[in-house]
């Protein structure tokens, strides 16, 4: 059973509420309700499964995170240090769910790897083009 992506951000708002209630040991809101805190990995990939009827794996989580406008509020040093991710734009609010229609997922970007590379190359060449320039520029100031 797959959710709609409309639907993602109130199942995720719930999932965390049932958490916060039942297993705060698991995940919780922070004190101020603008972060969620993962404190076990494993078993949330458990819960999230079961209450959102997809991937279980925390990478795949962490991009539906990430692809819904989450990011990682703090870096983890050790697996026993909890998870802590913010909304960047501020939606995912404890007690707020009108504000849970906002949570969209980012669109993917049109453009190719090819493309990229080749606007890259551009931005190469024209960075070697000001560096000529001011090499020239340098050596025309100790004359």
């Amino acid at each position: 059973m797959s959710i709609s992506r409309t639907d993602w951000a109130h199942n995720f708002y719930h999932l965390i509420q049932y958490c916060d209630t039942h297993a705060s040991n698991i995940a919780c809101w922070c004190e101020d309700g603008d972060k969620i805190i993962i404190k076990d990995t494993s078993v949330f990939e458990e819960i999230y499964q079961i209450k959102m009827g997809s991937s279980s794996k925390w990478s795949s989580i962490v991009k539906q995170l990430n692809n819904h406008g989450f990011q990682k509020y703090n870096s983890r040093n050790s697996r026993n240090e909890p998870e802590i991710f913010a909304h960047e734009c501020g939606f995912f609010l404890r007690g707020n769910v009108t504000c849970l229609d906002q949570i969209k997922k980012k669109k993917r970007s049109n453009t190719t790897t090819a493309e990229r590379l080749s606007r890259f190359e551009e931005e190469i060449e024209e960075l070697k083009e000001v560096i000529k320039q001011m090499k020239e520029e340098i050596r025309n100031s100790n004359n």
